[in-house]
């Protein structure tokens, strides 16, 4: 960012790095913190606590990018598989009035059938293929939220 000739050398091994998209999204990532791992429990997916890419989604019939997911500053279940849907969603009812059940479906092949997405785009839980846990997504919300309220 010095003016002047002694650096045009490095501007120029940028230009030409920052052509390459592995590098510019290395870069993008670093620069707006994405790269940040948040700690997990162990035995958790290796998915908790990384930044939620900006994955295609079909949401109530439209195709949005994870990115463009309505925020409400709430934490959001995405349920992503019908089949394990009905017994997550009865999970996190307890939870109802700090968290939004979205239904989507991932328009590329995913590791997780269901996933809960902190405010701040980050991991908190993912359920990985048909055995999704509702118990244990009952354990992180209670982790995060604290103790769960009766559902009225």
């Amino acid at each position: 960012m010095t003016p002047g000739a002694a650096h045009d050398p490095l501007r120029a091994l940028f230009t030409d790095l920052l052509r390459n998209p592995a590098v510019s999204r290395q870069l993008g990532d670093m620069i707006s913190d994405q790269d940040v791992r948040l700690p997990g429990s162990p035995g958790q997916s290796p998915w908790t606590g990384a930044f939620l890419p900006n994955i295609p989604l079909l949401v109530d019939g439209r195709r949005i990018g994870a990115v463009n997911l309505p925020r409400s500053g709430r934490i959001q279940l995405l349920l992503l598989d019908p089949a394990t849907a009905a017994d997550l969603e009865k999970a996190a009812a307890p939870w109802q009035k700090a968290v939004d059940v979205v239904h989507a479906e991932a328009e590329i092949p995913l590791p997780f059938t269901a996933l809960l997405l902190r405010p701040d785009g980050y991991l908190a839980w993912t359920g990985d293929g048909p055995a999704a846990d509702g118990r244990e997504l009952e354990r992180v919300l209670d982790s995060l939220l604290g103790r769960r309220v009766p559902a009225p």
